[in-house]
């Protein structure tokens, strides 16, 4: 069974303790970092090309991390737009944020989903991101389950969408790791994280999921995302997800 690849949420931890939980993840094996674009880059976020590409170097040569995600990403547009001029408006910002992955030498767009998105502007990002070669992950919240999610993208079977494992939203909703077996060909990144966003506690499912992953050659990210917690609590986190997951 192959290694899995182990990242983190810059939202987990105050932006002054950045440089410190680099190197934490660095020792610990991580190798990826998911990055919020509007932290790095508060205002025009999308228009710094250049300086996402200083910034993703800076990780690489400085701790050995490449940018495992953007997110959240479209926040607000999960729903197919009522006429043109919002039509493009969407079009733009996909196109925006694609460009801004490409600078990060990252392909993974994660977009929160409370509801099921329309069909009309799932294929308007499909067809988007596939020109990037970019994929846009589905993340459930809410009272949307992970089950759910992926029986509906496999449905519509729409090019460049892919769907995110939240293990808080399967603790929230009480799924089960077998539910999704025959759906693991859609998920291309898995979130671990508390139904409340709170510090990483043990769970089975982790456990369970671990094994799972490394069995079917899972090669998507493993995600650790919290609020922002102390360097300490953050810390625990991050260990017990490499020892779990390692």
């Amino acid at each position: 069974m192959g290694n899995l690849r182990l990242s983190a949420s810059i939202q987990s931890w105050a932006e002054t303790e950045d440089e410190k939980i680099y190197a934490k993840m660095q020792a610990l094996g991580y190798t990826g970092l998911e990055i919020l674009p509007e932290r790095v880059f508060p205002e025009e976020t999308y228009a710094h090309l250049t300086g996402a590409t200083l910034f993703t170097g800076y990780l690489y040569q400085s701790f050995g991390l490449r940018i495992a995600g953007l997110s959240p990403v479209l926040r607000g547009q999960g729903k197919a737009a009522t006429n043109p001029f919002d039509q493009e408006m969407q079009e733009d910002a996909i196109a925006a944020a694609c460009r801004f992955a490409a600078s990060c030498h990252c392909n993974t767009l994660v977009m929160e989903c409370e509801t099921l998105p329309e069909e009309r502007f799932l294929n308007t990002c499909g067809l988007l991101v596939s020109q990037y070669n970019c994929t846009l992950v589905l993340e459930p919240k809410a009272d949307l389950s992970v089950l759910m999610l992926c029986r509906y993208v496999k449905m519509l079977g729409i090019p460049g969408l892919a769907v995110c494992l939240n293990v808080g939203t399967m603790l929230a909703g009480g799924e089960k790791t077998t539910d999704l077996i025959e759906y693991l060909p859609l998920i291309s990144h898995v979130r671990i994280c508390e139904p409340d966003l709170g510090a990483i506690q043990p769970h089975s499912i982790h456990r369970e999921l671990a094994l799972l992953l490394k069995g079917l050659g899972y090669q998507g990210w493993i995600t650790v995302q919290m609020n922002p917690a102390d360097a300490e609590l953050t810390e625990k986190s991050l260990e017990y997800v490499a020892e779990t997951f390692a």
